[in-house]
């Protein structure tokens, strides 16, 4: 195997687990919003950063 095929090996594996944790990270999100929503759970609402 080429360094090439190699280093595309690890290019590809290292979007793949982009991927994963993009997608489990918009799951979690979307989840607080959901308890956000109703009301079920005050301590999980998404809050933004204070402006100076």
């Amino acid at each position: 195997m080429s360094d090439y095929e190699t280093l595309q090996k690890l290019a590809y594996g290292l979007i793949a687990i982009m991927f994963v944790f993009y997608f489990v990270e918009s799951l979690v999100i979307y989840k607080q919003e959901l308890a956000g929503d109703n009301g079920s759970d005050g301590n999980m609402t998404l809050t933004t950063a204070p402006t100076v």
